[in-house]
């Protein structure tokens, strides 16, 4: 099991497209710290923590030149509007995916029917639609994760155990809409289907598109889960 902290959220305001890139390109990243743009107004960045020395003088020389417009730096959130929902901060890599979730349960007392199906359909909070780790993580960040969750389950599907099959690296996230903290608590590798089912939404709009067959997303659906219609 792998712990990444990202704690803190830094916004780095920009007055032009060039110089969004020049953050881009430019700013000191600490190792699994990640960066997401969001043309034309500012760069958002993943902390290990606050701003360290490096990264504090590199921002306040790049605004001294009029490069850039401003920064903040806050705990971790996901604004959504009118919600706020926020992170917890540990990104936790598990390849216990199915262990985790019932002891979780056994510790709340919670019951929910979806945790007896092996494949369950992922709902996700619709301001949060894009929000995830693989925009936000470095590529040679995300990959090593990837490979490192594909690995430790041996090349298999961690839901249907499907082999010799491409694997997506999925993330496992929780939603408390009381409290509206949104907090992710493992990455799974898993086949085309069972990512097909997990995005029911997605698939329905692919389906329209004639991108994917929808019938086979529900015969492989029923067929990991032994149910019927």
């Amino acid at each position: 099991m792998t712990h990444l902290r990202l704690t803190h959220q830094l916004y780095v305001y920009t007055p032009s497209s060039a110089s969004r890139e020049e953050v881009e390109r430019g700013f000191p990243l600490r190792e699994t710290e990640g960066m997401m743009s969001s043309p034309p107004r500012y760069v958002y960045i993943l902390l290990i923590g606050d701003l360290n020395d490096e990264q504090l003088n590199w921002l306040t020389s790049q605004k001294a030149e009029g490069n850039i417009s401003d920064w903040k730096v806050t705990p971790i959130s996901v604004m959504t509007g009118t919600d706020v929902y926020s992170n917890t901060g540990i990104t936790t890599v598990s390849t216990g995916y199915e262990q985790d979730t019932k002891e979780q349960d056994q510790v709340s007392g919670r019951v929910d029917s979806t945790k007896q199906l092996r494949l369950a359909i992922e709902l996700v909070p619709n301001k949060l639609w894009g929000v995830n780790l693989h925009k936000i993580l470095r590529r040679s960040v995300w990959n090593k994760l990837r490979e490192q969750v594909i690995a430790q389950q041996n090349t298999r599907c961690g839901i249907c155990q499907a082999e010799n099959v491409t694997l997506t690296c999925h993330e496992i996230w929780q939603y408390d809409d009381m409290s509206h903290i949104q907090t992710l608590t493992g990455l799974i590798a898993i086949c085309a289907m069972c990512n097909l089912c997990k995005h029911l939404g997605r698939t329905k709009i692919l389906a329209v598109e004639s991108k994917v067959d929808l019938s086979k997303m529900v015969e492989h659906f029923m067929h990991v889960n032994q149910c019927f219609r």
